[in-house]
């Protein structure tokens, strides 16, 4: 599961059902800024990054 957040706080994005340990996150309906990212995977667990889209 991912969700996306903008430097706001405002949920932007949110994925479900990801199958693949790897995978690509289109980021072209973004607009430039900074974000966060959230990333449960299969045992709970979180981890939370930030990235900026230029």
């Amino acid at each position: 599961h991912i969700k996306i957040y903008n430097l706001s706080g405002n949920l932007v994005s949110n994925i479900d059902n990801i199958q693949n340990v790897n995978f690509s996150l289109n980021t072209s309906q973004l607009n430039s800024g900074i974000y966060f990212i959230y990333i449960e995977d299969s045992s709970k667990r979180f981890y939370v990054n930030k990235f900026l889209k230029l």
